[in-house]
Formats: structure tokens, sequence, C-alpha cells
């Protein structure tokens, strides 16, 4: 290859010569940064969110801790237990004044006492929300059962979120010292409602403090009203109130204790772009609030049964929690430069904080899309994009800015549900029926349950297994249309919680029931192909393990991979090759196909897709009297849609839903026109797994998993030997082992757990044109050197490195700041990696980029539009464009990006919707 250039660096004095202005520059703009570098270890401040890791929990300086007995609770959070506590919607006859906690009947406060009088609530993060989960752990409850060997306690509790108070005209009142049960978002009922239970409803049924009140009508009839902070009031039935329902909401219901006395969620924040009733989240278009408030309400079973939790008795015995959320950004008023970027998903949570972070400090507009890495690099070499965010070098001379990283690993909920739990034996002869050596094993591993995995280890051959439906409950199954072939059960466990591979690299789950974990049966995948879907399937090939799995060899248990799956080269068991390849051509044979399916072998890489989905099955289509079809073929992409993008998969598995079109679930569009294409579709079952119960995987990445609080695998060697999790420290020694390419870009090393470094770890590169003006390349430099400095301090707040992310190692750092420097020349020196007319020649003289000719500064900014911004943005939902496949005619996807960039020239950053998924 010949040098065109090379990834040269400005001159030392230059250089430092640059971050001293920029200091200087920082401070003048009264930004309140504490300086330009972020160090070269992990964590910028205490409790910045930089311990993220594959356990799930991380800490945040906002955390707070409150009790029910308000000891050292905040002021926002101090609820009196007496007659300081005045409660909303009640009225006392005589004087026409609020009732008190002094008037709630003893029979309701004495057991609450004697439950809660220790209780405890800590809210992991209450500040810098945004669309996201916090982690709320309850202690210090009195755990007995609801009956004996029941796993229900009698104590429980309801959690939700609540945007504010009311005036006593009942006008919206934001800004008000305590929440009011009719701002509150419970009602729907979350996933772990009984349907039809009125304590978990918006009713009051026998709480007799309600009458007098402004909510006597509701009292023994029909449900309270919810009001939104748009001041509207509507009908609190589920089904009946517009702005959420049961798909939506983010309430839990009925939150059970452990015999501990414990309890651990996962809640989802909620801001105004997912619940617009709610507001939370300050935007100057929108009825909207920077502060909300969290709401935890204890029950006891017995104690007003039949009464929702926003029942004045009830509401008198809450914890609260004030929230602030981060602001919604409308563009960047009065940014003097605006560009755009576009690329890898993995950077959607960073650039969420890095776009008001730059507009704050440097005064620059910086609009981000997020885009298929492939399609990325195609719309730069086409020269439909100038600037992009790609692990992988395009085909196309660029000054690479390395800004992150990152990696794609697996996220999962599973709650802990050991066998015999349910009416657990209290003899050691019952226990060692259950698997336990005996009673006092049983009861100690019995303390555990309900209570969140997070240790889970997986190898490469068990993730091979979860692509390719390898497990029989993944696999279609109709016992009239569609019976479930004969290899589908001949040694193939049910899920992988029941693989024997499995239950020998987690032996801390051996005693799990053998029903819990039956959706571990597959993985929640991206439509969007990727860098990161390449890097997942680079750690696999390269694993013996798996690579002999997938070209059909068998596992040590004599599991073979599904046969519609196999490359059918058995490479790895060829002394076993014929009757191997017997058994998988009969097995093929024997099955019924679907129409569409084509006979051939796999390869991986799959082409054109990130992960396999071959169409070798669905169950048939229902036709007519005249041979029309009546009902759509039920397909694999119905059983297993693929979501959008990595971030997609990731909320899916912090909210614990598995996508899926259910087959009870048929729509036909003579009924419902919105079920398109004709005859109908099958909809979506949106519901929720019960937290007690939930099992679910999915490939994401770090940020995102780090974003919804959720556990990652740890990935190990197939004897178990050695595990590695993702963290701060596993990714940056995968970064201490990346290699540079001949154009100076480092890439992905070879898998070494030993060293402890995360395999599938990935830098992210910022690749710009040097063909751009020097305006417009001086405005990318000076948005990625605060990227690159400032945007590398860990913590929460907007311009920092959100977690889920390593900051840079100085290495790339160094590549960093040379790459900014190039960028500010008249003439930046780069590498051509199609320039290879000479070969490697090191005594070449390198030659420059060809950039565009200067424009007169008189004529305004360069890179960008001058018009207003736009509509208003989400910071947490920033221009977000899925582009699944470059399969598809090339300007597709480049049309959808132009129109965000016209989008863009008018307006900073723009929300765009537009989707394109493969299969749906």
């Amino acid at each position: 290859m010949k040098n065109t250039a090379t990834g040269g660096s400005a001159s030392t004095p230059f250089r430092w010569s640059r971050i001293a202005l920029a200091v200087v520059g920082l401070a003048l703009a009264g930004t309140g940064l504490t300086g330009v570098s972020a160090p070269a270890g992990a964590s910028g401040k205490v409790d910045d969110g930089s311990d993220w890791g594959s356990q799930g929990t991380l800490s945040s300086d906002s955390a707070i801790t409150v009790r029910w007995d308000n000891g050292g609770n905040p002021a926002s959070s101090i609820v009196p237990r007496d007659g300081g506590q005045r409660i909303p919607h009640t009225k006392d006859p005589d004087t026409g004044a609020l009732r008190t906690y002094d008037d709630i009947k003893a029979s309701v406060t004495q057991p609450y006492v004697d439950y809660f009088k220790d209780l405890s609530v800590t809210v992991s993060q209450t500040q810098d929300l945004v669309n996201q989960s916090v982690s709320i752990d309850i202690s210090g409850v009195k755990a007995d059962r609801v009956t004996a060997g029941a796993l229900e306690s009698r104590a429980s509790f309801q959690v939700f979120q609540c945007w504010g108070g009311l005036t006593d005209t009942g006008k919206p009142d934001p800004g008000a010292a305590n929440p009011d049960p009719a701002t509150c978002q419970f009602g729907a009922g979350g996933p772990d409602v009984t349907v039809g239970r009125s304590r978990e409803e918006r009713r009051i049924l026998d709480d007799t403090l309600a009458v007098g009140g402004d909510w006597q009508e509701h009292y023994n009839k029909g449900w309270v009203p919810f009001t939104a902070i748009t001041g509207r009031s509507v009908d609190g039935e589920e089904g009946k109130n517009p702005f959420f329902d049961r798909n939506m909401t983010n309430e839990f219901s009925n939150i059970s204790v452990t015999s501990a006395g414990t309890a651990q969620r996962q809640f989802e924040m909620q801001t105004t772009v997912e619940s617009y009733g709610l507001g939370c989240g300050k935007r100057s278009d929108a009825a909207s609030t920077g502060s909300c408030w969290l709401v935890v309400v204890p029950r006891v079973v017995d104690v007003l049964p039949s009464t929702g939790a926003i029942s004045p008795s009830v509401w008198a015995q809450r914890l609260q929690v004030k929230l602030d959320f981060r602001k919604i950004s409308v563009g960047c008023p009065g940014g003097t430069s605006r560009t755009l970027i576009g690329g890898s998903e993995m950077l959607t949570n960073a650039a969420e904080s890095w776009v008001p972070g730059v507009c704050g400090a440097r005064d620059i507009a910086l609009g981000y899309s997020q885009l298929g890495d492939p399609v990325g690099r195609s719309q730069y070499v086409a020269g439909q994009n100038a600037a992009i965010l790609t692990s992988e070098r395009p085909d196309k001379a660029a000054v690479p800015v390395p800004v992150a990283l990152a990696a794609p690993t697996v996220a999962y909920q599973l709650t802990y549900q050991p066998a015999c739990a349910q009416n657990a034996p209290t003899t050691d002869e019952g226990a060692t029926q259950c698997g336990y050596d005996d009673l006092a094993a049983l009861r100690a591993d019995h303390a555990r349950a309900g209570t969140p995995v997070r240790d889970l280890k997986l190898d490469a051959r068990l993730v091979a297994k979860l692509l390719t439906q390898s497990y029989y409950l993944s696999i279609l199954d109709d016992s009239v249309r569609l019976p479930l072939p004969a290899w589908g059960t001949r040694k193939r466990p049910k899920f992988l919680l029941d693989d024997p591979e499995f239950k020998r690299l987690n032996p801390q789950l051996r005693h799990m029931a053998s029903n819990a974990g039956d959706r571990t049966d597959h993985l929640i995948l991206e439509a969007m192909r990727s860098d990161a879907a390449t890097r997942v399937w680079q750690w696999l090939l390269s694993d013996p393990d798996a690579r002999a799995f997938l070209n059909g060899c068998p596992d040590p248990d004599g599991l073979t991979v599904n046969p519609f799956y196999s490359t059918r080269t058995y490479v790895g068991c060829e002394d076993d090759k014929d009757a191997l390849e017997r058994q998988a051509d009969a097995d093929r044979e024997a099955t019924k196909k679907s129409s569409a399916y084509v006979d051939g072998a796999v390869s991986y890489p799959p082409a054109g897709s990130p992960y396999p989905m071959p169409t070798w099955q669905e169950i048939p289509p229902i036709l007519g009297a005249g041979g029309e079809v009546t009902k759509s073929a039920y397909t694999l992409t119905d059983l297993m849609p693929r979501v959008d993008s990595m971030p997609a998969s990731g909320r899916e598995v912090g909210r614990g839903h598995i996508p899926v079109n259910s087959l009870l679930g048929w729509c036909p569009t003579n009924e419902d026109e919105t079920c398109q294409p004709a005859p109908g579709k099958y909809k979506a079952d949106k519901k929720r797994q019960n937290p007690a119960e939930l099992n679910l995987l999915a490939i994401t990445d770090t940020a995102s998993a780090a974003r919804w609080r959720v556990p990652t695998a740890q990935l190990c060697s197939s004897d178990g030997g050695q595990c590695v999790g993702a963290d701060v420290g596993s990714l940056r020694k995968a970064a201490d082992r990346f290699t540079k390419d001949d154009a100076g870009w480092y890439v992905a090393g070879g898998t070494d757990l030993a060293s402890g470094a995360y395999p599938l770890t990935l830098p992210v590169y910022a690749a710009i044109d040097p063909t751009l003006p020097l305006a417009d390349r001086k405005v990318y430099a000076d948005a990625l050197d605060f990227v690159t400095t400032r945007g590398q301090v860990p913590g929460f707040e907007a311009g920092e490195l959100p977690p889920g992310y390593a900051p840079l190692s100085e290495t790339l750092r160094t590549q960093a700041r040379a790459g900014i420097a190039e960028l500010r020349k008249a003439v930046p020196v780069v590498v051509d990696p199609n320039d290879d007319d000479e070969g490697d020649d090191p005594g070449s003289t390198p030659a420059v980029a060809d950039p565009a000719p200067e424009v007169d500064p008189a004529g305004g900014p360069k890179a960008g539009a001058t018009d207003a911004p736009g509509p208003a943005t989400s910071t947490d939902q920033i221009m977000t464009v899925s582009a699944s496949t470059d399969t598809w005619d090339w300007w597709v996807v480049p049309l959808g990006f132009s129109l965000a960039l016209v989008a863009g020239l008018a307006g900073p950053v723009m929300r765009l919707r537009g989707r394109f998924a493969v299969g749906r």
C-alpha cells in the first residue's frame, strides 16, 4: 500500500498550546468543567457509575435511602406518621380541613408498625435521569408467609411514578412539596398484576377515610381519575385511560419479599417521551416538569385488602423519593455551528450525553444518527455522509479519531426459582428428594428464591446454540398443522438452563426448578447489521468447540446443531462425518418445511443479516373455501422477531419483555385496517414477564445493559476454567491488546481470557472526510476535542461518559489528539486504503488530501444552516434511524439519512422515527 498520507500528529508545542487554549476557552465559557482531560485511569469522581460490570449494578452519587419511620430521610422524603401528615382528597366534616394520619383507624396503622417499622428503601439513582432503569432495594420487612409453605409474603409493595401535586382548585402544581395520588401512573397493572384484583387498581372500596372528601363519589364505585400534567383528568379504569395502559406502564403491582424480608427490582424511569401524561423531563414546547416522584406503598395482605394504593389510608403509608430528570433538549439554542455524524449504534447512549454537552461547552449543535455500520461506511464511500462512527475503517481515506471503548454483550434477567419452593419439605428425607443434601441446605438455597441471578456464565458453544434454534422450545410446534419433528427432542434440551453443558458451567444454579428458564431458548437479537455482530462471530468462530458445533459436530452430551443451521462441513469431527451427515440429511428430509425454504448449507457469518434466520419452518396458512388465504402462515420471524438495534434489545430485556407475534393474536385486515398487509397479521404480545419469573436473554451493547441495570454473562472457556465479564477493567485490558492495521486503525485482537481481557471489546472511531472545507473540519475538531477529553470522564451529567463504556486508553487518546490536530490543518495527511500502487514502501513520499476550497469566513458558519432549531428531541432518543442490511438497493438507506441531513440543516437535532427492518 502506498502512503497517500500517514497517521501523523501535530507537533508537541502545537498540541499543548491547543490544550491550553481549550482550558481557557472552557473557563471563559463558564461551563464549570474541572479540566479538559479525563484521567488515564477509569473514574472521574466518586460514585460516577464507572463500577458498572457484569453484575448489573452500579453506584451513583445521587443514591438515596429512605425509611418508613423517616429516620434520616431528606426533607423531600419525610412523610409524617402523625397529625403532621395531611392526606389529600379527604375532608374533616367538622372543620372542613384535610384529615391527618391520626384519623386513620388503629386497625390499619398498627399492622404497618408491626411489619414496616424497620423498613428502608434504597433507590440507586435519583438525578440526571433519562429513560432507564434504577435499582430499588427493599429491606427490614417482617417476612412471614400468607400461608405455611407459600411463596407469597403477607407484606408486599406497590411502586409507581408520579409527576407532582395539585393546587386547591385541582390545577397542576409540579413544584408541590409532596406528590398527589391523582398524578400517579398506577392502576393499569404491572407485570405482576392479578387481573381483577381491586387493590391493584385505581379503586377505593373499603377505606372510609375517603368519605367527605372530593373523591367520595368514587368510594365503593368506579375508578379514581388520573390527572395528567396537562391538567386533563381522565377515567382511571384500565383500557379507558388514554395516557397509559398495561402495555406501557412502569408500575409494579405486587412485589413480594423474600424470607429475609428483602426485595429488589429494576424500575423503569419514564420521561415525557415514554409517558406524556407524566411529563418528566423539562421541555419548552410541552407541559412538563424537571422533577417527578418515585412512590413506594407498603401493603399488608389483610389490611384494606380491596382498596388501591392511592386510597387515602393506604397512600398515607407511602415512602416517596424526589427524582430529577435530564432536560429534554430542543436542539442547541444559539448554536453557532451545526453538524451531523452518523453510525455505530454502540455510541447511542454516549451521544445522548455528548450532544448536549458539546452544545453547552462548545456551542456546537451536533446531530447523531444511528446507522448500521456497513451502511454508514457505504454512505461515506459514496459521499453521502462526511462523518461516520465505525469500528472498521471505510474503503476511503478518512481522518480517524477514536471516541469510545465499547462491546456487544449477552444481557439477561433471571429470577432464582429453586426446586420445591412451593410447599417446601420440612424433613431431611424430603430435602434429598428435591436434590439437596439435607434440610439445612434446602433452606439456605430457598433463601435465595425471588432474587436476581447476577453470576451467569456462558461459553461460545452455548451462545452458538442460542443463535441456531438448537433448543427444542425454540422450534415451532403445532400438533395439527406442524408437528414437532422427531429430531426436535432427540438428546435436545428444552432451553438453555436445561442444557447439561450450561449446568456444568453454572453449578450455583443446579437447583433451579425444572420449568424455570423456559424462555431461555433463544436470544433477543437486532436486525441491524453491525460491527458488533461481526465481532460476536469472530469470537464464536475462533473457538474450536463453537465452530465444530456449527459445522455439525455433537457436543460432549450428544447434542448437534439444528440441522437447518449446519455448515455441513463436519470439520472437527471428521471421523464421524458420514454417520452425522446421513442423520442430518434424514432429519431434514423428514421435516415439514416452509414453501420458501431452499435447501443448502449455512455459512457464518451470515450474509445480509447480523444473525441467521433460515426460512425452514412455518405453520401453514389457513385457506378459505375458494382457496384464498384467510390466515397467513406463522413464520419464524413471527416467533422470534428481530428488534431494530442493540439499544432496543437492551430496553426489551430491561423491561422484561420478549418480542413475539402471538399465534393466538391474528388480526384480520377486514376487522382492523391497521393490520396490513391483507389478509392480516399476527399482533405482537407486549406482556412483560412477571418479575418473580424473569428469564430472558439478549445480545445488546455494554452501555445499554448498564443503562437498564441488567447483568451480563461472563464469557468462559468451555471447561469454565477462565471467565471474563465486561467492565471498565476488562475493556481496557482488551484495548491494550488491540493491533494496528496498515492504515493506522486499531483493531480487536484474538481471545485472551487468561489476561482478563473481554473478548468482544471494540474501539469506536469517528471517521471524518479530509476533503471537507477547513471551517467544517474545525467544527468537527472542536466537537471531538470535547468528546475525547471531558467526554471521557465517567458520570451521569450531560457531557460525561455514561456507564457501560471504558475511557479511552492512553494509546487511543494519543491517536485521538493526532487526528484532531490533522482536522485543524489546512491540508490534513491521511492514509488512502485503496491506493496500493507501490505497496507498503516505507520510503515513498506521503501525499496529501485534496480539500475543498476554503469559504470566506465572512459568509458565516459553514458547518450548517442558521435557521432556528427544529422540533423538540429527547436527549435520550436522539435522531434514531435503523438500517438493518445493505443487501437492499444502496440508495434506500442513504435516502433516509439524506432526509435527516436536510432536517438537520434546518435544526440541529431532530427525532427521526423511520425504521427499516428485515423479515417483519
